[in-house]
């Protein structure tokens, strides 16, 4: 999921598109059925993974959760491995197609970039009712990093990251390189994490969300801002769900199912409930 996110907002996710007249068979069959199937990402913390229990949980099951109750019907979760390809692989097998391998499409796919330019070169699907705007962050240790107003405190300063990530493939690549010597790499945003809070790195670069919730209640002792690169726009985007492009019915009951979980406030004790700020999606 990281290396095809990184990709996929590399090159330059962001709005909501319009899809083709047609079917209401699929929200007639969810209704009829009882049941909404709900394609989330496997070990993608905190959004979707397993628990110690072996329950999936996190914020995208949370959602999902709550999307099936506002239409009157249960969940069924569709934990889906990222494809080794392209984010354009993930939803041809999780909503339009379904897996050579047999596991079928769901009905509406989770965590998925809202943006234009990507919804052009996935016209199979429709992306729509954005529930949050992501953003790369940095969180730092004040004490060894009094301010972090460039990037040019890493030419001397260690910065933790996840491998093949857009902090990682970013941090490498600009400034001719000159970051590169104090980029440490780990295999999972858990692992640069404790790192971070260790003290082995004084700052460590990630998707917001996974910054907070995995600093949790040690998150005060740190100070979580953003990159100091303000002419990147790929730093931010937003996030939203994915059905079949015909099934205009599915896609209208689900956009009025998150818009009532904003309205009522569901959607924030969600995100409160994840450690997680609820950034307004951009228009």
């Amino acid at each position: 999921m990281k290396r095809i996110l990184a990709a996929a907002v590399l090159a330059g996710l962001a709005v909501a598109q319009g899809v083709t007249s047609a079917s209401a068979d699929a929200l007639a069959e969810v209704r009829e059925k009882g049941v909404l199937r709900v394609a989330v990402y496997k070990d993608f913390p905190p959004y979707s993974y397993t628990d110690a229990q072996g329950r999936m949980t996190g914020l995208d099951v949370e959602i999902g959760k709550a999307l099936a109750g506002k239409m009157g019907v249960a969940m069924a979760l569709v934990p889906i491995p990222a494809s080794d390809e392209s984010m354009e692989d993930d939803l041809r097998n999780a909503v339009w197609k379904g897996h050579y391998m047999g596991w079928g499409k769901a009905d509406v796919m989770l965590h998925v970039p809202v943006n234009a330019d990507f919804q052009k070169r996935v016209d199979k699907v429709a992306l729509f009712a954005p529930y949050y705007r992501e953003l790369v962050a940095v969180a730092y240790d004040k004490t060894k990093i009094p301010d972090l107003n460039s990037l040019d405190v890493f030419r001397t300063e260690k910065v933790g990251v996840e491998m093949r990530t857009v902090a990682d493939q970013y941090l490498i690549t600009t400034s001719n390189h000159a970051y590169i010597n104090n980029v440490r790499h780990f295999r999972t945003v858990d692992a640069a994490c404790e790192a971070f809070k260790a003290g082995e790195v004084p700052a460590f670069a990630a998707q917001r969300g996974q910054l907070e919730h995995c600093l949790g209640p040690d998150r005060s002792r740190f100070v979580i801002g953003t990159v100091p690169a303000p002419d990147v726009r790929v730093f931010e985007w937003n996030v939203g769900m994915a059905v079949k492009a015909d099934e205009t019915g599915l896609r209208d009951a689900l956009g009025e199912a998150m818009e009532a979980l904003r309205k009522d406030g569901s959607l924030q004790k969600i995100f409160d409930r994840q450690a997680m700020s609820l950034n307004t999606p951009a228009n």
